[in-house]
């Protein structure tokens, strides 16, 4: 064989070289069904662009999908994928956002996202749902206090305990259950605390009650809580009880002001953490009468099912948005008779 033979082997050789590591660079690029399974959940709906898919904003107040996520890594095809957030201008791999949001390690987010790089880690937790433990886990939820400026309804000024109580009694709802920014950066909000069973603040909501684009202000980041990490229960459950599972937490008490047992996801999802606190119990969804709402319900009964849940659904009327809105307009008898005859 001459030698301009040998080269041009030589250079084929390197050739298919190059094309085996691609193809194996490509074949570990995140797969989009996981990528969408883990994202409901967590991130709520979304919205296709091409290579594209867009949710709204972990960080900010949010309702255009300013979250770009490219699982097929950009223009630089990084198998890792990449994300910007527009509002917070947020960036980096779509693995480290899975890091952050679900705080796993590395090989952890990468098997969440379908790529395989690795042994399988023995505790790792995915689509297949181990047996939930049958008591809550008295570390499942970390404890929080009040923030400077926010106090107990009671405690407010007479200028503030008049804010609050016009804000909430239009809505039949009674003011004692909340506290009240007076003062630093929850100002002018009514904050709803958040229970664990034994009356320990695990989360807060300041809605604001005043014209504010950010209608709504949790906890800061460094607290490393966020609404999916937590429910909302005006009053906590009983082993027997069924759960009527709301959006928010105003819909909740509106149910338990109805003698129904309310409880609030803060979103149109069900996250693994929420679904493994409800475990094996009797829920009914009960979400907003929108389009957002009515198309969770069967991603949201499929997760609760997966814990051992018994699901039902129930929806408010066609000219009744949320049930809030319901309890304000019907009172808290129809609401109850409603829905006994609506659950399916």
């Amino acid at each position: 064989m001459d030698m301009w033979s040998i080269n041009n082997l030589k250079l084929l050789d390197l050739f298919l070289t190059v094309v085996i590591i691609e193809l194996k660079e490509f074949n570990a690029m995140i797969d989009k069904s996981k990528f969408l399974f883990w994202a409901r959940t967590r991130l709520g709906d979304h919205v296709e662009a091409g290579p594209e898919i867009k949710f709204n904003s972990l960080w900010r107040e949010d309702k255009g999908h300013h979250l770009s996520c490219n699982i097929e890594g950009g223009k630089k095809k990084l198998k890792y994928g990449v994300f910007q957030c527009w509002k917070s201008n947020k960036k980096g791999t779509i693995v480290k956002l899975v890091m952050d949001v679900d705080k796993c390690n590395f090989i952890e987010a990468l098997y969440k996202l379908g790529i395989n790089e690795g042994p399988r880690p023995v505790e790792f937790f995915e689509e297949e749902i181990v047996q939930p433990e049958k008591e809550l886990d008295e570390n499942l939820f970390i404890f929080l206090d009040m923030p400077e400026g926010v106090v107990h309804y009671s405690k407010c000024n007479t200028f503030w305990k008049n804010v609050a109580k016009q804000y909430i009694l239009e809505r039949c709802i009674s003011p004692d259950f909340f506290y009240v920014g007076i003062d630093g950066r929850y100002k002018g909000r009514l904050v709803i605390p958040y229970y664990d069973k034994n009356k320990n603040i695990i989360y807060f909501n300041g809605r604001t009650v005043f014209n504010s684009k950010l209608r709504y202000l949790g906890p800061p980041k460094e607290c490393g809580v966020g609404k999916s990490d937590v429910i909302f229960m005006y009053e906590w459950f009983n082993s027997n009880d069924k759960i009527y599972l709301c959006e928010g937490e105003f819909d909740a008490i509106s149910l338990n002001k109805s003698n129904l047992k309310g409880c609030a996801v803060g979103g149109k999802f069900v996250s693994i953490k929420q679904a493994s606190v409800l475990a094996n119990k009797r829920i009914c969804l009960a979400f907003d009468n929108d389009d957002a709402g009515q198309s969770s319900i069967e991603t949201s009964k499929k997760m609760l099912e997966k814990f051992g849940c018994q699901v039902t659904k129930v929806c408010p009327p066609d000219s009744i948005k949320d049930w809030n809105e319901f309890l304000v307009k019907h009172g808290p008898d129809m609401v109850q008779a409603y829905i006994e005859r609506a659950e399916e």
